[in-house]
């Protein structure tokens, strides 16, 4: 007799271009192909839509006119009652907020995702609501030990937590070509990379394109920044400011980002803080050098022997980290080996692995509950 498949429910507010929304995409294809019938709440398509559609995964759309519309507890407690599912997975705070708190009207087992770290939560509203809602969660899983360690302030030992860092498609960025078209890297001039939404806080790209002020002029190097973001008129005043519209560019999504990082010379990410970067372990398996802001997620991955490491808040310290990998290229590529090694167990089906360890213990506490009762 075939056992039917269990099934659970991810809830996320986008299947866009950021780190989240990949790695749900690259763990929902993988349960689709262990004992797992998975579905996916969103209520904007993207991006990463299309790996869950090649994975045949089921995707259902949540009308809605804001991440805090109303008629989306409806419209999830709908999608809900059709699939059954025997648990759900929330994934950015807006879906913990709506997913948590619709899970437990369900009466269905919820495993929190944290994405990030402590640093991104001050005392609004919205993040005290979220850490109560959270004690009634089954499971928290972070993607470092930074989050890890937030969760262990909010809830103490109320809720059990685990650490599951981010996994990478290795042998996908392993066959990526080479960037193109040539004139991105004319020859002879380097090639540097940044990767992520165009912001302030946590991204910094602000603090990036004033560290490039003291490289480009010594070294005629080119400038390549990935991503969108709310900060992108203002990124583009700052390069109109300081002469440097030939020598960077905002490249948006246009380009593929391990093709870049495989390419480029070093990226640079100046985040004023993070939970497991994915645009550093891409890096990191595209062996890409590396200058990263000196901030406890960027230690949890990194050190002396595998990176630089700069004061975010200092252009001048970025620019000399740029500055000093360009001038010790052979030292940089020494780095860059040794962090490839790093990276190379975060596969997709290992993340899988941990996370159904995590459903594991989830729903046999379920079972338990449900013996008492």
């Amino acid at each position: 007799m075939k056992v039917p498949r269990r099934r659970i429910l991810h809830v996320i507010p986008t299947l866009g271009e950021a780190g989240a929304e990949r790695q749900l995409s690259y763990l929902a294809a993988a349960l689709g192909r262990r004992d797992w019938e998975v579905h996916v709440a969103v209520r904007i398509m993207g991006p990463n839509a299309q790996r869950l559609a090649d994975a045949g995964i089921a995707v259902h759309v949540i009308p809605a006119i804001s991440n805090y519309d109303p008629i989306s507890i409806v419209h999830l407690h709908m999608v809900i009652r059709e699939v059954q599912p025997a648990l759900i997975q929330t994934w950015i705070m807006q879906s913990d907020l709506l997913g948590g708190g619709v899970a437990q009207l369900c009466g269905i087992p919820w495993i929190l995702s944290e994405r990030s770290s402590g640093e991104a939560y001050g005392q609004a509203g919205k993040h005290r609501a979220r850490a109560r809602l959270a004690r009634r969660a089954r499971a928290i899983v972070s993607n470092s030990h930074s989050g890890n360690s937030y969760w262990a302030g909010m809830v103490g030992d109320a809720v059990p937590r685990y650490v599951i860092p981010n996994a990478l498609p290795l042998e996908e960025i392993a066959s990526a070509p080479l960037l193109e078209p040539a004139d991105w890297r004319p020859p002879g001039r380097p090639l540097i990379a940044s990767v992520g939404r165009l912001m302030r806080v946590p991204k910094n790209t602000h603090g990036f394109v004033l560290g490039l002020r003291a490289v480009i002029p010594r070294t005629d190097a080119r400038a390549i920044i990935c991503g969108e973001g709310p900060a992108r008129g203002e990124i583009e005043s700052l390069i109109d400011l300081f002469g440097m519209q030939a020598n960077v560019r905002l490249a948006g999504t246009a380009l593929k980002v391990w093709s870049v990082l495989k390419t480029a010379d070093v990226l640079v990410a100046a985040s004023f803080y993070e939970g497991n970067p994915n645009a550093v372990l891409e890096a990191m398996a595209s062996g890409c050098p590396l200058v990263v802001s000196d901030i406890p997620a960027h230690r949890e991955l990194l050190d002396e022997t595998t990176a630089l490491f700069v004061d975010p808040t200092s252009p001048t310290s970025i620019g000399e980290g740029v500055l000093a990998v360009l001038r010790d290229p052979d030292a940089a590529r020494c780095r860059s080996i040794k962090a490839r090694g790093r990276v190379a167990e975060l596969t997709i089906e290992q993340m899988a692995s941990q996370y159904e360890g995590v459903y594991e213990d989830v729903l046999a506490g379920s079972s338990r509950e449900h013996s008492r009762n």
